[in-house]
């Protein structure tokens, strides 16, 4: 499970609507972001792949994704030094993607 329903339940109050209004707006803020991601990580941008990482950890619990938040901040760890490590990297870009789509299912 990577949606938490009481971690949300906590963060929103125990608002389902109010999880609907974040959740839809989460997906339609965060639908590219991999490839954004890929495209600062590629040009080297250092700060915006950290504001980007900094951002979806922000949002994540708030939305009761425990795992995506907590893989937000281990990629942000060498980040904070100007270090991209791909493997955190990838690892997050695993955690998203399934984040994403059973959030998706949440609000279909």
């Amino acid at each position: 499970m990577f949606v938490d329903k009481e971690i949300w339940m906590e963060y929103l109050a125990g608002s389902e609507e109010l999880f609907k209004v974040v959740g839809q707006s989460f997906l339609v803020d965060y639908k590219n972001y991999v490839d954004e991601m890929n495209k600062n990580i590629q040009d080297d941008k250092i700060d915006d792949v950290h504001n980007q990482l900094h951002s979806l950890k922000g949002i994540t619990l708030n939305l009761g994704m425990k795992q995506l938040y907590d893989q937000t901040e281990q990629a942000l760890i060498p980040i904070r030094k100007g270090i991209i490590d791909m493997k955190q990297i990838s690892k997050l870009y695993e955690i998203f993607e399934e984040s994403y789509k059973e959030l998706e299912g949440f609000l279909a």
